[in-house]
């Protein structure tokens, strides 16, 4: 069996390249253990781990960002601001928009962290979704009730399962 050497404790500051990713190997040169008596000190490798962050999630160099949007700016089309890693940026959303539909900004992403793709910045995807009040006024229930009223005339009285079916037939 060979003998354990004990390792040395203490801080290294390390350099972390703006867009590197999870699971990369930085090597720190000569601030590893002693070797032998009279050799150079070895190298220390540091291994990348991610913090999981609240709004965004990454793909590479770009950005995945969820944001909830009001049915009536979905339907009737609005600009709107998002978060981005530097700061907010505005996005026009047009009128007919679906639920889960996915926007790109460009350039809003990490930086590029390959040798191979060069430099520039990912982009910044964002899916929009419908969000649904948890509480309404009795005027905004008057108003959803009377918009069913009139979607319900405009098709002919078929319902959501109606629709479904005949999509299918």
């Amino acid at each position: 069996s060979v003998p354990m050497k004990r390792c040395r404790r203490g801080r290294v500051p390390v350099a972390i390249p703006p867009g590197i990713e999870e699971g990369v190997r930085l090597r720190l040169q000569g601030q590893g253990d002693a070797g032998e008596p009279g050799a150079p000190r070895g190298d220390l490798y540091c291994s990348i781990r991610e913090v999981e962050h609240k709004i965004f999630q990454r793909s590479g160099a770009d950005l995945i960002t969820e944001i909830p949007i009001a049915f009536v700016q979905l339907a009737l089309g609005e600009t709107v601001e998002v978060p981005t890693l530097r700061g907010r940026a505005e996005m026009s959303i047009p009128a007919g928009t679906p639920t889960g539909k996915v926007f790109r900004l460009r350039g809003q992403g990490l930086p590029v962290f390959d040798v191979h793709r060069g430099r520039g910045r990912g982009d910044q995807l964002v899916r929009v979704f419908v969000e649904v009040p948890k509480k309404l006024t009795a005027k905004q229930a008057e108003l959803l009730r009377e918009l069913a009223e009139i979607e319900e005339k405009s098709s002919g009285g078929a319902s959501f399962f109606d629709k479904i079916l005949a999509y299918f037939n």
